[in-house]
């Protein structure tokens, strides 16, 4: 994937984070959210947010969410959000 730069100033609206954007070999955008519960991943908060960040790469239609899973990185949980 080819990560993105998002400005210092562009904050979550709940307490998960960007893990990672990019482009998958279906040619679908995707941002990667990681949070400390699974349900904060789950709310339409962590969709717009997800949305907020494809928009900025001129895809915010949204295609599909894929389910929440285990992560191994800082934070506990992850969630991928894909966008065309």
């Amino acid at each position: 994937m080819n990560p993105m730069h998002v400005p210092e100033n562009v904050k979550p609206l709940g307490h998960y984070e960007i893990v990672d954007t990019g482009w998958r070999e279906d040619d679908l955008y995707v941002v990667i959210l990681g949070a400390e519960e699974p349900a904060l991943l789950e709310n339409s908060e962590a969709s717009a947010y997800a949305r907020m960040v494809a928009r900025r790469r001129r895809h915010s239609t949204p295609v599909t969410t894929e389910p929440v899973e285990p992560a191994t990185g800082k934070l506990p949980y992850q969630r991928m959000f894909c966008f065309k």
